[in-house]
């Protein structure tokens, strides 16, 4: 009777296929594979597609690696391959056994990526982490799957703060992806990523012809005249171009630059910069839109270039079309009072601050050097030698702790660390937001 009803419901017709599986199944665990034919029992099933029953007897034989082939071929619990991975890979099998997991797992990498892209990277990162430069290689014919694996991997890595730990020449490869698949992110990425090679990233961000990631690849590395020119370049296309929607953004990045890194540049350099940006925009014309943007780089560039060279440049260009009249240049002369005016204010400011400051610590010092101050004992806490004071003829320095315990001098510099050794527990440093000692100069001692 049971091979009549293993031969009823083992048959290839998809009208209830899954009803008959599931009975079948039931059969099987309710009476045990040992009833049955277990060869024909198997060939049956996986002709009729029966993979929860198949997965039955290879967990028998403890075929493991087939009961994965199970999952990702059972469109049904294709979502159930990862949680069957980690029961393996953490219970208490063999090594042997989890060794044929791991190698059916790289094997067929791409079915998992095709599953879920983040699954599979976090699995990777718990499980297989030692392989990952191995399923890299697996994945070089699908760049796509690859990518998107990738990039799973990176982001769950920077959440970990485990970036540091993937190969660089891994990070090179899903660099090269963006730059290929999603170039408009790659700037930004490289802004907040570590641990890639600087050199060989400028190398791809040039030939992809990605100016903005390169020339801050170039600032990276401390080629500003470099990166300037990317910037310069950058500007001088849209503004040829007339594209009057990106001058200000690409006009923006290029101040940006110029004043992030007006510290490193000699005065020489900051002129040559920011008088090229004048030159260039000044060309653009008397339209509204173009002397709006010509006073927004005059209004930046104040304090990092001196006032009276640029209101010379602005005056003499011969391609001025903002500036021709003294009303039209009393507002950039305004702004240059006010930034001298701000900066004097806060020159002066910060002078008073520093010179309080001074004031209050000098007049602290004084008060405590010149305050009496009572001993409890005359004994040295180092040596246990008597302290002598002013009434017993004694002129000499000696030290006196919070606590009112006194110390040689000689005895207290031959000391690490000054504290009193007899309230050691009490007179740490930070005690009050007070040294760890007190040393007081006295010629008499109330």
């Amino acid at each position: 009777y049971l091979d009549q009803a293993l031969d009823c419901l083992a048959t290839n017709d998809i009208t209830g296929h899954e009803e008959r599986e599931q009975a079948l199944l039931e059969l099987v665990l309710a009476i045990g594979i040992h009833e049955f034919d277990e060869d024909r029992l198997l060939y049956l099933s996986e002709e009729a597609r029966f993979y929860q029953v198949c997965e039955v007897i290879y967990d028998k034989r403890r075929e493991y690696d087939k009961v994965l082939h199970c999952y990702w071929s059972d469109t049904s619990r294709l979502d159930k391959v990862f949680s069957y991975i980690y029961y393996i890979m953490e219970g208490r099998y063999t090594e042997q056994d989890k060794n044929s997991i791991r190698i059916a797992c790289i094997n067929n990498i791409d079915k998992l990526v095709a599953i879920n892209n983040e699954d599979t990277a976090t699995l990777i990162l718990k499980v297989f982490r030692e392989d990952l430069e191995k399923i890299v290689k697996l994945l070089n014919d699908q760049p796509r799957s690859l990518y998107a694996l990738l990039q799973c991997v990176f982001d769950i890595s920077k959440i970990s703060d485990e970036t540091e730990y993937i190969n660089p020449d891994i990070h090179h490869v899903y660099i090269q992806l963006m730059v290929r698949y999603n170039p408009e992110f790659v700037c930004s990425y490289l802004k907040v990523a570590d641990g890639y090679r600087v050199d060989h990233v400028l190398e791809l961000c040039l030939i992809a012809n990605l100016k903005d990631a390169a020339a801050y690849l170039y600032e990276k590395r401390g080629d500003l005249e470099d990166a300037f020119k990317l910037y310069y370049d950058a500007l001088l296309h849209v503004v040829e171009n007339k594209e009057m929607v990106f001058i200000e953004e690409t006009l923006r990045k290029v101040i940006n630059f110029c004043q992030r890194n007006s510290h490193q540049l000699s005065q020489g350099d900051k002129e040559s910069y920011w008088f090229s940006l004048i030159d260039l925009l000044l060309g653009l014309g008397d339209q509204a839109d173009c002397i709006a943007l010509q006073e927004v780089l005059v209004d930046n560039m104040l304090g990092f270039v001196s006032s009276s060279k640029v209101l010379d440049r602005l005056i003499k260009s011969s391609s001025n079309k903002m500036f021709r009249t003294y009303g039209d240049i009393k507002r950039v002369i305004g702004n240059m009072l006010e930034t001298l005016m701000y900066e004097d204010i806060l020159l002066n400011s910060t002078r008073r601050i520093i010179q309080d400051d001074i004031f209050r610590g000098l007049r602290r010092d004084r008060f405590d050097f010149m305050r009496g101050s009572n001993i409890s004992d005359n004994r040295c806490v180092v040596c246990q030698g008597k302290v002598t004071t002013a009434t017993d003829g004694n002129t000499d320095t000696f030290f006196i702790f919070p606590c009112t315990h006194v110390a040689h001098t000689e005895c207290v510099d031959h000391m690490r660390r000054k504290y009193c050794l007899l309230c050691e527990t009490v007179h740490r440093a930070g005690q009050n937001g007070r040294n760890e000692i007190k040393q007081v100069f006295r010629s008499a001692v109330s």
